[in-house]
């Protein structure tokens, strides 16, 4: 049996998608116009390029969660990502979890907020999520993670039952 969860986008994620769209496209038209006199292959591999780097920033957004028995489902475009739950020592929902984050290497706003990060409270962490307001931080087996499912305290509720831990 598996739980699902939405992962819904803070308005600061979708302004700053919208904003990554709109420049790159812009940027993508500059060099098209700019290399018109060009080669037909050089003038579409200079509009190209851009597109293609947006779109690579989507492929990772986050659509969802799914919690299964011991594990946690990071569902993505293409993709899902796959977390072991074995050695779950705490699941929380911190709202403040990753202020004063640094990104270590991390997509910070193009379609989702993913990858290494620092801060003082957590140190080093791995973030999966789309807004920072509905953060759960999970340490599981020494590591830290931070996610955003819709409904936080009916998230945690479901990795302890998948972790085989008690509600807290």
């Amino acid at each position: 049996m598996s739980t699902r969860f939405a992962a819904p986008w803070c308005r600061t994620l979708r302004i700053s998608s919208w904003g990554l769209t709109l420049l790159l496209a812009g940027v993508a038209a500059l060099l098209a116009w700019d290399n018109r006199e060009a080669t037909w292959t050089v003038m579409l591999a200079s509009a190209v390029l851009p597109l293609l780097a947006g779109l690579a920033c989507a492929l990772f957004a986050v659509l969802g969660y799914r919690v299964e028995p011991g594990w946690l489902v990071i569902e993505r475009p293409l993709w899902n990502t796959r977390l072991p739950l074995d050695g779950l020592q705490d699941a929380r929902a911190d709202t403040r979890a990753m202020e004063g984050s640094i990104r270590l290497f991390a997509n910070g706003g193009g379609f989702v907020f993913a990858g290494w990060f620092r801060n003082r409270p957590l140190g080093t962490y791995r973030a999966w999520l789309n807004d920072p307001a509905r953060a759960v931080v999970l340490r599981v087996a020494g590591k830290v993670r931070v996610v955003a499912p819709d409904q936080p305290a009916a998230f945690v509720a479901a990795v302890n039952a998948a972790a085989n831990l008690p509600s807290q």
